[in-house]
């Protein structure tokens, strides 16, 4: 996917910071370091990847609605013009269900995306409090916290079958 959003990208606002952890601070961060920038990288190349299927497939849903009303009258014309009855009802029901599917498609799609970008922003404060909290040396009284957080999050995408942990 072009313009895809790295780790990196996700961690480079909070570069100062990280990167002027003393030894202890590293550590804890090292618990945080892959998983949740992973995640929130994930999380956001994926509203991506869905706003964009959206927006295709909202193209074949026109095109097909189109078509679903045109060929009724094409329909009409072969039946008595041309001895294509059966070919013709075969026709004129096709597009009907091409909408439906590509309703359905869209559906899902659109679906997953509020799930996505319903959690997207607190996945980001998570990261900006553990960071600030590691940086201010208040990370282990509020480590529960965050883990209850990650945890809750990861429910929200797990029970709608978005998570890949």
């Amino acid at each position: 996917m072009v313009g895809e959003i790295s780790i990196e990208d996700v961690l480079k606002p909070y570069g100062s910071y990280y990167n002027n952890f003393d030894q202890a601070q590293q550590k804890i961060w090292g618990l945080w370091s892959s998983e949740l920038p992973k995640r929130i990288a994930m999380i956001k190349n994926n509203l991506k990847e869905l706003s964009d299927k959206i927006r295709s497939w909202q193209n074949v849903f026109y095109f097909s609605l189109l078509m679903s009303a045109v060929i009724p009258i094409v329909v009409g014309i072969l039946k008595e013009t041309q001895d294509w009855s059966n070919y013709a009802l075969l026709l004129d029901a096709v597009f009907p269900a091409v909408v439906g599917v590509v309703q359905k498609i869209q559906e899902k799609c659109s679906n997953d995306r509020k799930v996505y970008a319903s959690v997207s922003f607190s996945y980001d404060q998570l990261l900006f409090e553990i960071i600030q909290d590691i940086d201010r040396g208040e990370y282990i009284e509020k480590e529960d916290i965050h883990r209850g957080k990650w945890k809750k999050l990861e429910k929200i995408l797990l029970d709608k079958g978005l998570s890949y942990a």
